[in-house]
């Protein structure tokens, strides 16, 4: 069996502990997952929603008249 290519469901418990040890060696107590502090998800306020939809918007135009205009250089050369 393949160790390398299975998820952690598919390895026995000492497999996956023991392929995984190596982690806890090489980095440093702060760097861990458990010791992270998780904050969520910032609250927006409407004008930075705003912003952000109109950034949207103003994307998907540009990459329309991009793509519009290599599409035409490519019909226009023939």
């Amino acid at each position: 069996m393949n160790t390398l290519n299975n998820t952690a469901e598919e390895l026995p418990i000492s497999s996956y502990t023991k392929s995984t040890e190596w982690v806890h060696e090489v980095l440093e107590s702060d760097q861990l997952s458990d010791a992270k502090q998780h904050y969520g998800r910032r609250r927006l306020s409407r004008g930075i929603l705003v912003l952000f939809w109109g950034l949207r918007v103003y994307v998907a135009v540009m990459i329309f008249l991009v793509v519009l205009q290599i599409w035409n250089a490519f019909h226009v050369a023939k």
